[in-house]
């Protein structure tokens, strides 16, 4: 399967490079449908699965932003693959969830206060 590429927002200074792949990933990892992430997010379902896909169709940038953006609220954490580890999602930890304001973690339990 072709990966299609999805450029989302920088994470502090670094711009993340996020595959279709990676976000079907994230949208299992939370265990919600398309139809949930396409209603939290403010777009169709059909935008959803485009961005999902692997077919030529895109979506606009913002778009894409917003999707990321969506799953990174639900706790996503999307891992780059520069560390050598490779690209993939994985749940946030308490140190990236405390830059998500208001915002409960995988287990539902807020950002601990140090």
């Amino acid at each position: 399967m072709r990966r299609v590429p999805v450029f989302s927002r920088s994470e502090g200074l670094r711009s993340t490079l996020i595959h279709s792949d990676q976000l079907r990933a994230a949208r299992a990892l939370t265990g919600i449908s398309q139809t949930e992430l396409a209603r939290l997010v403010g777009v169709s379902i059909p935008t959803i699965k485009r961005a999902e896909g692997s077919g030529s169709i895109g979506v606009p940038q913002r778009t894409r932003d917003a999707i990321a953006d969506g799953l990174r609220r639900l706790g996503v954490h999307f891992v780059n693959g520069h560390d050598g580890a490779g690209r993939g999602v994985r749940w946030a930890s308490d140190a990236d969830a405390a830059e998500l304001v208001g915002v409960d973690g995988p287990n539902g339990e807020g950002a601990a206060a140090d």
